[in-house]
């Protein structure tokens, strides 16, 4: 990752390109898919960002309410576009990484402790899953923390 991620002189490299097969090899699929939607998301911010400054000098100089609308409509049709285009993304990458079949990360989270338990979803099959009272006391310890940190403030 050193060698085509990770360098200073890349800094002025506007390309995003990612290498995302590598990090689908590394940490799992759904890892990578943030990685991938960020790069995506950032490609089309910079895309944006003349546009934005160009109606915020109209804002300035010529007129304040054309200029709000015009960029809203803008807005509109650049986040349709990012929506499409991301799709379209998703969609080779799920094809490139064989995840059409299953819906889920098939990754084992190592520290995960539960137990073997009937799915909720299909009966046939077994499936982790965390004890309910265990949830509810870190749910609770957790909420208590959050309203005695409130409280003091």
């Amino acid at each position: 990752l050193t060698a085509c991620w990770a360098r200073w002189s890349l800094m002025l490299d506007f390309t995003f390109v990612q290498p995302l097969t590598f990090l689908n090899d590394y940490f799992s699929s759904r890892v990578t898919f943030i990685f991938a939607w960020t790069g995506h998301y950032c490609k089309f911010l910079l895309a944006l960002t003349p546009v934005a400054i160009a109606f915020e000098l109209a804002n300035l100089f010529l007129w304040s309410h054309g200029s709000v609308l015009g960029l809203g409509i803008i807005l509109a049709a650049w986040g349709k576009l990012t929506l499409n285009t991301w799709s379209r993304e998703q969609e080779y990458f799920c094809t490139l990484w064989d995840l059409k079949d299953s819906h889920k990360d098939k990754t084992q989270r190592a520290d995960f402790t539960g137990t073997m338990l009937p799915s909720h979803v299909d009966h046939n099959i077994r499936e982790m899953y965390y004890s309910t009272w265990k949830y509810t006391g870190r749910m609770s310890v957790s909420w208590l923390v959050n309203v005695i940190a409130i409280a003091v403030k």
